[in-house]
């Protein structure tokens, strides 16, 4: 019982978080670093630095965070770092939660850190 009381939090928590539920419309870069979701073209940018969740396909349950968003057509989310473990193909459900993820807030942190020791340099 503890099980799905812990999976109907979960699915409350990430419906309650999620800024936008989406459908991809192409196949991304291959080696899984971009989501591509034509939905999304001529969009403002409330995506980049936010968790894009995956709900479907290859990469399900799998969540990075967004590095960069383009609206130009066809709208492209590219994603932190190595990205997800496989390729994002057309027709995969996603969400972008209005949460920022780990990596960032490693980047951030990592960014001022580097600021410190340059100032602090002679």
């Amino acid at each position: 019982m503890t099980n799905k009381g812990y999976a109907l939090a979960r699915a409350g928590l990430i419906r309650v978080l999620t800024a936008y539920s989406g459908i991809t419309t192409a196949d991304g870069a291959v080696d899984g670093t971009t989501i591509i979701d034509e939905n999304l073209d001529d969009r403002n940018d409330f995506v980049t630095e936010k968790t894009i969740l995956i709900m479907s396909g290859d990469a399900k349950d799998e969540d990075k965070g967004a590095l960069s968003f383009v609206k130009t057509h066809p709208a492209t989310i590219t994603l932190q770092g190595t990205g997800f473990n496989a390729q994002i193909k057309a027709g995969t459900i996603y969400r972008i939660l209005n949460i920022s993820s780990i990596e960032i807030d490693v980047a951030r942190i990592e960014a001022k850190l580097d600021t410190v020791v340059t100032a602090a340099d002679p």
